[in-house]
């Protein structure tokens, strides 16, 4: 069921007959729950930004493309017992960069090819770390 109304999600959107940044779960839109989700997301660099994490952001993509509308928010750590450096990073809307002042501003994403699993994965690594 889930993939038909996903497909007719997908049909409407493309027609512009839907917006899907105005779909609810009857509690919150996408909208709602993605501006959620990048203002946690910047609060969480921002309290790295004092822990000897790297904290970056950035207009260009790894391919060095302008994002118009777009920059990418990314930290960088290490769970202090392994030496391998993880990364989580996010595409966030343009309204939000000069909120992210704290961070450093590159040339070119630094993105080390992690994936949507692994950024979950390394925050509830990060949870989970006493």
């Amino acid at each position: 069921m889930e993939n038909e109304i996903n497909k007719l999600i997908e049909a409407l959107t493309k027609a512009k007959r839907v917006k899907t940044s105005k779909l609810s779960d009857g509690y919150h839109t996408f909208c709602e729950l993605y501006d959620h989700r990048n203002c946690l997301f910047m609060l969480l660099c921002r309290m790295f930004k004092d822990n000897e994490t790297i904290v970056w952001r950035t207009k260009y993509d790894s391919e060095n493309r302008y994002m118009k509308g777009w920059f990418i928010l990314g930290l960088e750590y290490t769970i202090p017992t392994s030496a391998e450096v993880k990364q989580i990073s996010y595409h966030l809307p343009q309204k939000f960069w000069n909120k992210c002042s704290f961070a450093t501003i590159i040339d070119k994403s630094k993105w080390n090819g992690h994936t949507k699993e692994d950024v979950l994965k390394n925050l509830i690594e990060i949870l989970s770390y006493d």
